[in-house]
């Protein structure tokens, strides 16, 4: 009965129109359950950009059966993973001795000043093998990075790793951004991959189980008020953020990434089954 004293705050919440968003979401991929497609990266949100060697870059979604920069690659036992390589088809380039093109393959998410605000700390999870068919020419760069731009795309802050070292067998690692609470709204993070190729040289790199994730670990669902628990003193705060304060995970009850009236119902669901009625 207590609970239900409650119900006509829930009601006058629900009306509000205003609603706090994320920006910045989790991503876990490990390419096995994908159809193979022309575009299966570019559903799963992954771009492409080259460089051009400096004369005026390009780039667009990327290409999920290649035939260049980008591929879903399968080891024949349901195993698939991102073989990611050059542009061969940009002969200006490959077929001048003094040029190489940088290449990156990467998710592109943008994040808010209230994102930043909360001075989090992302790790990009993932796993890395050279491709046994077309080995690394030697000289060759490939890498892992996380950028983060302004709204002008200029760089703010960069991590990365170097996956020109790899074998045949796929090593995990990982690289980890703390977001700078001076950053503004309208910028962008970047996770993904990048290589430097020229004169048609082997690039390949395989790499799979992919992730980017709030490092602070696992968020309580409804603990509004990060006390650890979620009781009734959680209802004040989760009416805050329905009512268009700073977005937080725990308020987010139905994992859409945004805190809004449909978040209610499994918000006082959870309450109910932690409290009692």
């Amino acid at each position: 009965m207590r609970f239900t004293m409650f119900s006509g705050a829930f009601l006058v919440a629900a009306m509000l129109q205003s609603s706090a968003s994320a920006q910045i979401m989790s991503y876990t991929q490990d390419f096995d359950a994908l159809t193979p497609s022309g575009t299966v990266l570019s559903d799963e949100g992954w771009e492409f950009f080259g460089d051009n060697a400096g004369l005026g870059g390009y780039g667009g979604a990327a290409p999920g059966a290649g035939p260049q920069i980008s591929a879903l690659a399968s080891d024949g036992a349901g195993n698939q993973y991102i073989n990611f390589y050059a542009n061969y088809d940009n002969g200006g380039v490959h077929g001048n001795p003094a040029l190489k093109e940088a290449m990156s393959l990467f998710v592109n998410q943008p994040f808010t000043a209230a994102d930043a605000a909360l001075a989090e700390t992302w790790t990009f999870n993932f796993a890395f093998a050279i491709n046994p068919e077309f080995p690394l020419t030697p000289g060759v760069e490939t890498g892992a990075f996380i950028r983060v731009f302004d709204p002008a795309y200029n760089l703010l802050a960069e991590q990365t790793f170097d996956t020109s070292g790899g074998t045949s067998a796929f090593v995990s690692e990982s690289l980890s951004q703390t977001f700078d609470a001076a950053w503004t709204d309208g910028g962008f993070v970047q996770f993904g991959f990048n290589n430097l190729v020229g004169q048609y040289h082997g690039s390949g790199v395989f790499y799979d189980s992919v992730s980017f994730s709030n490092a602070a670990g696992p968020v309580l669902l409804g603990d509004v008020d990060l006390s650890g628990t979620v009781d009734f003193l959680d209802i004040t705060p989760f009416i805050g953020v329905l009512s268009g304060g700073t977005f937080q995970a725990e308020a987010d009850c139905d994992g859409s990434g945004s805190v809004t009236f449909l978040d209610i119902t499994p918000f006082i669901g959870i309450l109910s089954g932690s409290t009692g009625t």
